[in-house]
């Protein structure tokens, strides 16, 4: 298991595999983060990463917090890109659907050198039945 898998697993998940034939699990926490980073394009790191199992009458899947953190000018322009688009991409996670996405803070420290944008983002994903 690697470092980032030991960080977001969630108390409880049901696996999907992701269908390339490598039989590797996908859980919504993985591929939610995976997902946003590619979003990053290189420029994103994760913080952190906080998951909830979350159900309704019909649905079951995972609340998630967590923050990405864009160093540099060119990863802040990068950041605030995502900012402005995250609540209506289309993301693609197997298994898994994002029903609800926002960012609920930015803080940009422009005094810090390099500066440096942090965006809060909260998430609800739900299986894909």
């Amino acid at each position: 298991m690697t470092m980032l898998q030991n960080l977001i697993t969630p108390r409880r998940h049901r696996s999907v595999f992701a269908g390339d034939g490598k039989d590797r699990p996908i859980d919504p926490a993985s591929a939610l983060i995976r997902a946003l980073l590619e979003l990053g394009r290189g420029q994103a790191q994760l913080l952190f990463h906080e998951g909830h199992d979350w159900q309704s009458a019909t649905f079951e899947g995972m609340r998630h917090s967590l923050a990405l953190e864009f160093t540099g000018e060119a990863a802040i322009e990068r950041g605030r890109h995502i900012a402005s688009i995250v609540s209506e991409h289309e993301f693609d996670l197997s298994g898994h659907i994002v029903v609800d996405i926002a960012v609920t803070k930015s803080n940009e420290q422009r005094r810090s050198d390099p500066p440096v944008l942090q965006l809060d983002i909260t998430a609800l994903t739900v299986e894909d039945i």
